[in-house]
């Protein structure tokens, strides 16, 4: 082929690639172009150039876009339906919200400023879906708009006494809208909806409400609402009424009411306290009332603390979860955030580790000591420093049949009485004869001072 030929030949094929461009529309245009480009700010902006021409053939084919496999394509194609103010349009964009995961934020952000074009679609969707869990999420994606239009929705689901997802709507109506006194008091009295009303009062609610709370508490009632209780109490109530509240959760018996107390009453202490928290860190039924009574003990840092932490480092983790306390993290699924936020968590083997580094934490800032991290370490250490762990305690190392347990605990006896040494204890004491004497002198004066009380086993 001659060069002249060549040229004739580029010229046709020239002039039929610019009559196949001419032939297609602009929607076409801008659809292939989306598909072709590679970056994605400017598929958007192509996708929003799109759905602004308003036409059927555009909007057919950003439909063709939100069928497409890429994601990036189907952000485009969402930007660009946005733009379209069709009830079928947005039936399109709530059931993709609902049902296509990789758009789901983008849609569910978009809808924060046009939630009010949006209601009806929103409504009727969720009235189809037979899904619970995508009925949940449409209802968190209209509240995260926080419009008026989301509120009415919400409300509509817990004025419907036969829809399932009344708990979870209010739950979302207290976290989401907080200007709603007067309407969750009003729900106080509705046996479903109680629980969640009461969390909202205890989160938003101010110091009038206390005798609905402590009246709660006299009569008893279901955990989950004794514990939301708690809460009241410890933001409103004066000293005495949270003394008197915590001792008798720590008494009640019921080891959520136990722990809800724990949780609540963080900081309060006194002796009696104390003392409920050791019995429960020593004979709880369950693994994570004694791990978390031990947890308390250690942050208020009290040495009589010391013969309860201790045998808790000689535990291993245990699967369990209460029944009582399964209920308790359903209800706070509806929505009862903050206060029962450390009750929802589940006792895992994570929990338990965290638990025991609180405690051998506590143990170290309490004793300023360091005896590692196991507990024959710690237990030895104790005893040695006149803590009973177990019923062991330093006069029966006096008598071991061990020559250096025997030493050592004659050393640890004579510094517990005050004394530098044995050495010391034998000269000033004038205790005649070996060891033995030795022994039992340091034994009978320990007895007479309280080092053989077994104050963990009261």
């Amino acid at each position: 082929m001659g060069k002249s030929a060549i040229i004739v030949t580029s010229a046709l094929l020239a002039a039929l690639m610019a009559g196949s461009l001419a032939a297609q529309s602009q929607p076409e245009r801008l659809y292939r172009a989306i598909l072709s480009e590679g970056f994605l700010h400017k598929k958007r902006e192509m996708g929003r150039q799109l759905g602004r021409l308003g036409t059927l053939e555009a909007r057919q084919a950003l439909l063709k876009l939100l069928d497409d496999d890429h994601y990036w394509n189907q952000y485009a194609a969402v930007d660009g339906l946005f733009q379209y103010d069709q009830p079928e349009v947005r039936r399109r964009l709530v059931r993709e919200m609902m049902d296509n995961h990789m758009v789901r934020s983008e849609i569910a952000g978009g809808l924060k400023t046009r939630m009010p074009r949006f209601a009806g679609e929103v409504a009727e969707a969720y009235d189809q879906e037979a899904d619970a869990k995508k009925r949940e999420n449409l209802m968190s994606d209209a509240a995260a708009t926080g419009s008026k239009e989301a509120e009415a929705f919400l409300k509509s689901i817990v004025a419907d006494q036969s829809s399932p997802d009344r708990r979870k709507a209010g739950g979302l109506l207290a976290k989401g809208y907080p200007e709603n006194y007067q309407y969750f008091l009003g729900l106080a009295d509705d046996p479903e909806m109680r629980i969640v009303a009461l969390g909202f009062l205890a989160e938003r609610g101010s110091a009038r409400d206390l005798p609905l709370f402590t009246g709660i508490i006299d009569r008893g009632g279901e955990d989950a609402e004794v514990v939301v209780a708690y809460q009241a109490v410890a933001k409103w109530g004066g000293a005495d009424l949270r003394e008197k509240t915590y001792l008798k959760a720590l008494a009640s018996g019921n080891e959520v009411l136990a722990r809800g107390g724990m949780a609540s009453f963080r900081a309060l202490y006194n002796p009696e306290v104390s003392a409920r928290l050791g019995r429960l860190a020593r004979q709880a039924r369950e693994q994570r009332t004694r791990m978390a009574a031990g947890v308390r003990m250690a942050e208020l840092g009290r040495s009589e603390a010391v013969p309860y932490l201790v045998p808790l480092l000689d535990e291993s983790y245990r699967e369990h979860q209460s029944a009582t306390f399964n209920a308790i993290a359903s209800v706070m699924t509806a929505g009862i955030w903050t206060v029962l936020d450390g009750l929802s968590q589940s006792f895992n083997r994570k929990s338990f580790e965290n638990s025991r580094s609180s405690i051998l934490a506590g143990l170290r800032r309490i004793t300023g000591a360091d005896a590692g991290s196991g507990y024959e370490s710690w237990k030895d250490w104790a005893v040695l420093h006149g803590h009973v762990i177990r019923g062991e305690n330093v006069v029966q190392l006096l008598f071991s049949s061990y020559p250096g347990k025997r030493a050592r605990a004659a050393e640890a006896a004579a510094d517990l009485l005050g004394f530098k040494n044995a050495r010391d204890y034998a000269e000033k004491r004038r205790v005649g004869g070996g060891e033995h004497d030795l022994a039992l002198a340091l034994a009978r004066e320990l007895a007479e001072k309280g080092f053989m009380n077994d104050v963990s086993s009261e």
